[in-house]
């Protein structure tokens, strides 16, 4: 039975173990496999699964070697079979192309861990270029809600492509103009960072060498075109790999639900102010400003879940009913743009109406009211200490905007019921304010922290990594580490051996060879199944091992029935 148990163990090592290339005697190199990414693509005209490895070879031993022996290469596995081969020399020497992109939505202005986050992206940035090799070429993009596109009177401030050359001198001044731009840059409105993903992409094309996108952000994708698996998809074409940063808290994926409680009063015909240089009405203004707020919401990934949705509850001496609660903009947006001025203000009946609405509805998650008025109420049923009263016992928060001339705006009484609530006070003196103030109210009641799903694929799957930043003061590092990971990765992509994806590992090895000896150790992918065969291998082996397997598991039977019949 032991020599059973022995024969058992030593097939079991020989089937597991790789046999391209021969061991030797002691390793020089150690291989670490940083990234792996899997994708179908098109070559000549033809779709195929093709592989991208990136990985580090360190030297740990000096060579012994002679000087005429074959020189070491890196060569690249696949079910033992080779699929690459790579020349050993330092990836600094390589070109490199990184795309920066920033976000400087509205929420960069908060601190994440005693530290304002757009100050901490900024030097950060700063030490990710110094830290670069001078032959490296910068591009750069800005995003918020709105990604620079090339030729765009936005790209000037927002935007600069890689240079393209190999000008040292051209190259240091390019990396200047991008620092400039950076320390420029202003947090406001929403993120789009799936279309700077694509755009920052669409930088790289044709560009020859190593190529990466790095991209910082602080919350979720509020307002790109594109999707997740868009951006996904644009890396694998431009075979860019991606390095995602989430910078702050990650987020809750917490519903929201607002009731806009708007007036519409007569006086909102009037301009905000006789100094005012806007000649737009005050419900003009208040039209585009509600249109940003409803552009800034966190949309719905899963239709059945809503992220966030909203009603208006538009009001003047008669509160009009709301229509339902919705996540359709479109929608939203067009109500909005149907607003008249006409009437009275019944402020505090109003928003007791929109504080009801929502204990009405009973939506899942959090529950706001946002009111903008530009007068006193004039004759309201109930006083604002029944509306506060209503708003603390339903532990809604009131979200209180006074608009136009300060001296006609009810700024005690308004300050009072948003402090009360637990909510905020905004007053806006000029149109321009009003929309900065209803974006950036947007912003704050959608901003749920940190996409970390979203974010971790759109790496991941890409061959890029994803790191989680929640101390704004520790980014500086995390920057400088990675820039340094750049220029000392290799990066090999190949037409996979096995072109049928069907959901099992695929055995990956990345060796360092001089003459057929193995001189390396590591170099496995994570999902390498060590130790396991499975059938898609080789048949015969596959079959001579559960033969194997059943002579273990029947041979004690057998032999106690031959020992029986001895005995009898």
């Amino acid at each position: 039975m032991r020599v059973l148990l022995v024969i058992a163990v030593g097939m079991t090592l020989i089937v597991a173990t790789p046999g391209a290339a021969q061991s030797g005697g002691g390793a020089e190199y150690e291989v670490k496999v940083l990234s792996r990414a899997a994708f179908a693509r098109e070559r000549n005209g033809k779709s195929e699964h093709a592989v991208r490895l990136e990985f580090t070879v360190q030297r740990v031993r000096e060579s012994t070697a002679a000087l005429d022996v074959p020189s070491d290469e890196i060569v690249v596995y696949e079910e033992n079979q080779p699929v690459a081969n790579l020349e050993i020399e330092l990836p600094r020497s390589q070109p490199l192309t990184v795309v920066l992109c920033i976000d400087v939505s509205g929420s960069m202005a908060r601190k994440a861990g005693g530290v304002i986050k757009i100050k901490a992206a900024q030097d950060a940035a700063y030490k990710f270029l110094d830290r670069l090799d001078p032959r490296s070429d910068v591009g750069l993009i800005l995003f918020d809600h709105q990604v620079p596109e090339k030729g765009t009177a936005l790209a000037k401030t927002r935007r600069r492509d890689p240079a393209r050359t190999q000008d040292v001198g051209q190259l240091r001044a390019q990396r200047e103009d991008v620092r400039k731009l950076i320390q420029a840059s202003k947090p406001e409105g929403g993120t789009a960072y799936f279309d700077a993903t694509i755009e920052a992409v669409r930088m790289l094309k044709g560009i020859k060498g190593r190529k990466a996108v790095v991209l910082m952000t602080d919350g979720a994708d509020q307002n790109s075109k594109a999707t997740l698996a868009d951006a996904i998809e644009a890396a694998h074409i431009g075979e860019v790999p991606v390095y995602t940063l989430g910078i702050g808290d990650k987020g809750k994926n917490e519903p929201v639900t607002t009731v806009m409680v708007l007036d519409r009063s007569g006086s909102m015909k009037d301009k905000a102010s006789p100094t005012d240089p806007d000649p737009r009405s005050k419900l003009d203004a208040l039209k585009e400003a509600a249109d940003r707020f409803v552009q800034l919401m966190r949309p719905s990934l899963d239709p059945k879940r809503p992220s966030a949705q909203v009603t208006l509850l538009p009001f003047s001496h008669v509160i009009d009913k709301p229509e339902e609660f919705t996540t359709d903009r479109a929608d939203l947006r067009a109500r909005i743009g149907k607003l008249k001025a006409f009437g009275g203000t019944r402020l505090f009946d109003a928003t007791l109406a929109g504080i009801e609405e929502l204990e009405l509805a009973s939506p899942p998650g959090r529950k706001v009211v946002v009111v903008l008025t530009d007068g006193e109420d004039e004759s309201s049923r109930h006083s604002e200490r029944a509306v506060i009263k209503r708003a603390k016992e339903t532990g809604i928060p009131l979200y209180m905007l006074g608009f136009g001339k300060i001296e006609e705006a009810s700024l005690k009484i308004m300050q009072q019921m948003a402090t009360e609530t637990g909510g905020e006070y905004y007053y806006a003196g000029s149109g321009r304010r009003l929309v900065e103030l209803f974006e950036n109210l947007s912003i704050a009641i959608h901003d749920d922290g940190i996409d970390e799903p979203s974010l971790k694929k759109l790496a991941e799957d890409t061959g890029g990594t994803y790191t989680h930043i929640s101390e704004a003061d520790k980014l500086e590092f995390v920057l400088e580490k990675l820039a340094e990971t750049l220029q000392s990765t290799y990066r090999v992509t190949y037409a996979s051996v096995r072109q049928v994806s069907d959901g099992t590992a695929r055995d990956i090895q990345v060796k360092i060879v001089r003459g057929g000896v193995v001189l390396s150790t590591g170099g496995q992918t994570e999902d390498v199944r060590r130790g396991v065969v499975v059938p898609h291998m080789d048949a015969v082996v596959y079959l001579m091992f559960l033969g194997l397997l059943g002579l273990l598991v029947f041979a004690p039977a057998g032999l106690k029935r031959l020992r029986g019949a001895k005995e009898a």
